[in-house]
């Protein structure tokens, strides 16, 4: 059960017994989870909580969540790959990994493809900012 969804519940069977301020704080603990459900991060780092107690396959919902709500990310493809490698399902794993894969290369060419236009265009102070953008992407790291 969705812990939104217990507060709920709870919260009905105190409203019923009279108990009202107990109410209100199962009410209150509903609209917390709520609010965290909206955070970017939420469904990638429930995953990861999710991967640590091993509850593989509730993982690879949490990212399916974040996937589907958030931009794909390569951090969220990497750790659903783990997740359902974890699980066996050894060809999804590795669907995943590519996929991730795909994403930080994408990012890369991105904005090389931008550097080098801005340069063939002599536009060179613009040039060295997609450049710098390179630098800074993340090497991939060594768990991949």
């Amino acid at each position: 059960m969705d812990p939104k969804d217990f507060w709920l519940a709870k919260a009905e069977q105190l409203k019923s017994e009279g108990k009202f301020e107990e109410y209100l704080k199962c009410i209150d603990k509903s609209q917390e989870i709520k609010k965290e459900e909206k955070d970017e991060k939420y469904w990638f780092n429930r995953g990861i909580a999710m991967i640590e107690l091993k509850k593989y396959e509730e993982a690879v919902e949490c990212f399916d969540k974040d996937l589907k709500f958030n931009k794909k990310s390569f951090d969220t493809f990497l750790e659903k790959g783990i997740a359902l490698a974890h699980l066996k399902n050894f060809s999804l794993a590795v669907e995943c990994f590519n996929k991730a894969w795909e994403q930080k290369h994408s990012e890369f060419l991105k904005h090389r493809n931008q550097a080098l236009t801005l340069q063939g265009n002599k536009k060179f102070e613009k040039s060295l900012k997609y450049f710098d953008k390179i630098k800074q992407i993340d090497s991939i790291p060594a768990k991949f």
